[in-house]
């Protein structure tokens, strides 16, 4: 098991990541509302923004204000809260393995990998582990939680919480890869966590946003301190 501190370390600054990622989607919210306050009394503004040459005035802002916010800010904010718990997990996974390189398994390795790593154990066994991790990656959530509990039982998130983190990466894949749009895969990775179906347009309201933040910060301190209980047992 990694140690205590390296735990700490990495619950306490994926915690600050997930913070800052919900941070910044207040402050842009902040101040789209400030503009259109700031119009609502008279103020004037004309901007010809990057190199389009497209001029925008302080009413073509304020018309598109709730645009950016609902169908920009919350699926970038969705991303990265899902893109910075994946860091968290697939870290504290990395740093398991590496501990307890047994629980790798048989790895056939060719006499060019070892030599290209100047034969150095630690070296050969990190390329190893992040060659597992990248596998581990490619598959779905629940396969993730299972290969972890396979290395080191925590105990925790429980199933549901797993397919609640499932629903969440596939509402991020329905606006990365479909415009919004929900298809079937997002169905069938959903399972029951499903809030749409296939064909429905989807939308990322600020009381799913902020309790899709909360539960991931409250996932990785579960997850850490159940990693460090197990360090001390």
């Amino acid at each position: 098991m990694p140690s205590a501190a390296f735990l700490t370390e990495l619950r306490d600054r994926s915690i600050q990541d997930l913070d800052e990622c919900m941070q910044f989607n207040d402050h842009d919210k902040t101040a789209w509302r400030v503009l259109q306050m700031w119009a609502a009394d008279g103020n004037k503004l004309e901007i010809t923004p990057g190199d389009t040459g497209k001029r925008f005035t302080q009413d073509d802002l304020v018309g598109l204000s709730q645009y950016y916010i609902t169908e920009r800010l919350a699926p970038w904010t969705l991303q990265r809260l899902t893109s910075t718990f994946e860091s968290f997990f697939f870290e504290l996974l990395k740093s398991m393995l590496i501990e307890s390189p047994g629980k790798l398994g048989d790895t056939k390795l060719k006499l060019s990998d070892i030599i290209a790593k100047g034969r150095n154990f630690d070296a050969v066994l990190e390329w190893i582990v992040d060659q597992e991790v990248r596998s581990v990656a490619y598959t779905k959530p629940q396969d993730w939680f299972d290969y972890l509990s396979k290395v080191k039982r925590l105990g925790c998130p429980s199933n549901d919480e797993v397919q609640r983190f499932a629903e969440m990466k596939a509402t991020r894949d329905v606006y990365e890869h479909n415009k919004g749009v929900v298809n079937k895969t997002y169905e069938t990775k959903s399972g029951t966590q499903a809030r749409y179906k296939e064909g429905e347009d989807m939308a990322i309201p600020d009381t799913y946003l902020r309790g899709s933040w909360r539960f991931l910060r409250e996932t990785v301190r579960k997850m850490i301190d159940a990693a460090i209980k197990l360090n001390q047992s």
